[in-house]
């Protein structure tokens, strides 16, 4: 859940000792905590959990502008299917059309951790597909400097997803359209 990833995991309160993570006042982290190897106090440590809780609280409630204000202007974005979306502006465009598509898209983050600038969050987006729900866990690698995402791959199971598609003909037209197949993707 979102309360409990904001209240447990992924804060400046989390420490890496012998392989175990501990809380400053010295009890165990749960399920939900950010795994971090950056000191305390350390400004790649401040800037990822900036960019982390940036992240969760754009997909909790998308809007274009709130995912390209954590992007760089250089930002390289990678997913499995589609071409790599290179630029703040394209990053616009291609956030326009997902939200055209999918206005019901919704995230919800399970846990992340980071190194340094290197950030891995592990996330579900929950939308209609076709006429019913659907729901797609994620695991993005994320690259953060001066607390912008520069870089990001995102690991899912594609077959899956186009599987779903598939078996749902409601959504092969409004699928078609976001990818640019047919006309009418463009918000």
């Amino acid at each position: 859940m979102l309360s409990k990833w904001g209240a447990t995991g992924c804060e400046a309160k989390w420490l890496l000792q012998k392989d175990e993570i501990w809380t400053l006042d010295g009890s165990h982290t749960s399920k939900y905590s950010a795994r971090m190897s950056d000191p305390i106090g350390s400004i790649g440590a401040r800037d990822a959990l900036d960019v982390a809780r940036r992240f969760r609280d754009a997909w909790a409630n998308p809007a274009v502008e709130r995912f390209v204000a954590v992007l760089a202007p250089e930002v390289r974005l990678r997913q499995p299917v589609t071409p790599e979306v290179r630029g703040r502006e394209a990053a616009r465009r291609e956030f326009g059309r997902l939200l055209h598509w999918l206005p019901d898209l919704r995230g919800e983050v399970d846990d992340c951790s980071f190194a340094g600038e290197t950030i891995f969050i592990a996330w579900r987006l929950r939308f209609t597909l076709g006429r019913g729900p659907y729901e797609l866990r994620i695991v993005d690698r994320i690259v953060s400097r001066d607390g912008l995402i520069v870089e990001r791959d995102a690991y899912f199971d594609s077959l899956r997803f186009f599987v779903a598609t598939l078996t749902r003909p409601s959504a092969w037209i409004p699928y078609l359209r976001y990818r640019g197949y047919l006309p009418g993707g463009d918000p």
